[in-house]
Formats: structure tokens, C-alpha cells, sequence
């Protein structure tokens, strides 16, 4: 299946451990610097994809990943040395990994990508913010 949508441009963010919690995010008897917000209202920006990096650990990657219609270019598949696990928070995608049939996701719809598995975006919808949360569980000494 062709992929629907273009491709764009992408923004990396590093909010990592030095990030501040959104006031909005904390709740009372809550600690501040324990409670972040991985935040529905979206700014559609000016269009690129924005990843932003929650937390980093040497064996975990939590990211937050906006996407406004974008696609994976059919010659560019993600491959990586590492799991991923992606759940989506907003919005509504689909994605192919090799060898496997095309899989929608749905809000709060979620899937493993294996390490070294090719895979390819094919749909992010256009009109409203998809935002996903993707967990790289990374390997000792990768």
C-alpha cells in the first residue's frame, strides 16, 4: 500500500531530566518534580514532526512524538537496534512492519516493534495532532 500523506520535516526536543512539569499537571499532595505532563492540547505548530525526548536512561528512551499527517518515505524504513514500544495517545495512524499486514491504531491502541524490524508510517492523520508515547527499551552496551 502507498503510503498516504507526504513526508516533512522533523524537530528533536530534549526535555529529559532537566524538564519542569506543566502547572496544570500536578495534582495536590503530588511531588512536582515526580509528575509530568504528556499534555492533549497540541499545538499544530507550523506542520514538522516533533519528537520530544521525557526521559532518558542508558537502557530506556521515553519520547513523546507529535505527527500532523506524516508518513514514513517508502525507501527510509525505521530500523533499529532496539525494542519499541508505542502507544497512541491522540488522534489515529497506521503502521507496517515487514512482513507483517498493516496495523491501525486507534487511541490508547498500542504495539511492539521489535529491534531490527523495518517499519514504515503510512498514515497520521491530517487534520487533528497524532501524538504517540514510544518506549525504547535499549540494549546493554547499544
Amino acid at each position: 500500500m502507498a503510503p498516504v500523506g507526504s513526508p516533512r520535516s522533523a524537530k528533536r526536543r530534549d526535555l529529559g531530566q532537566g524538564a519542569q512539569p506543566c502547572p496544570t499537571a500536578t495534582a495536590a499532595g503530588t511531588d512536582p518534580a515526580q509528575l509530568a505532563n504528556t499534555g492533549f492540547a497540541i499545538d499544530m505548530g507550523d506542520g514538522d514532526e516533533t519528537f520530544e525526548a521525557l526521559l532518558r536512561r542508558d537502557d530506556v528512551v521515553i519520547e513523546r512524538i507529535i505527527s500532523h499527517g506524516h508518513v514514513t518515505p517508502l525507501d527510509q524504513p525505521h530500523l533499529q537496534p532496539h525494542d519499541e514500544w508505542v502507544i497512541l495517545l491522540q488522534g489515529a495512524a497506521r503502521l507496517l512492519v515487514e512482513g507483517q499486514p498493516e496495523r491501525r491504531l486507534a487511541m490508547g491502541e498500542h504495539m511492539l516493534i521489535a529491534a531490527d524490524a523495518r517499519h514504515w508510517v503510512t498514515f497520521t492523520s491530517p487534520s487533528e495532532a497524532t501524538v504517540w508515547l514510544a518506549v525504547h527499551l535499549m540494549r546493554a552496551g547499544g
